[in-house]
């Protein structure tokens, strides 16, 4: 089964919809996936469209290296959790770079090497 994506959700999405309309397994999937679109969305207008990382402005249109993105302030390989207190939003430029260095630590690096 084939499903799409919005750019961004402004209301924190439902399970019971999606299981209804997809099916438990996929549903859940699909839910997921609504739900990390929905908090992409509060946190980058949260930061007004800002970069976490490099303070560039960030698009909702995807394809694009500032395209927003939802970032991990501790990355999970360092114990990070997927929970929203630990969510912020980066282009996609800045996250692909940053892999699982610490926000100081790249943003050190990216201030010595301007």
């Amino acid at each position: 089964m084939k499903f799409t994506t919005p750019e961004f959700i402004d209301e924190h999405p439902i399970a019971e919809g999606f299981i209804k309309k997809y099916g438990k397994n996929m549903g859940k999937m699909v839910y997921e996936c609504n739900v990390r679109i929905y908090w992409r969305t509060v946190r980058a207008r949260e930061q007004n469209m800002t970069c976490l990382l490099c303070s560039g402005e960030m698009t909702f249109e995807r394809g694009h290296k500032n395209s927003v993105s939802l970032e991990h302030l501790i990355p999970k390989s360092l114990g990070g959790e997927s929970e929203p207190h630990n969510y912020g939003a980066s282009c996609e430029r800045c996250n692909n770079k940053r892999g699982s260095e610490s926000i100081e630590s790249f943003v050190k690096k990216r201030l010595t090497t301007a």
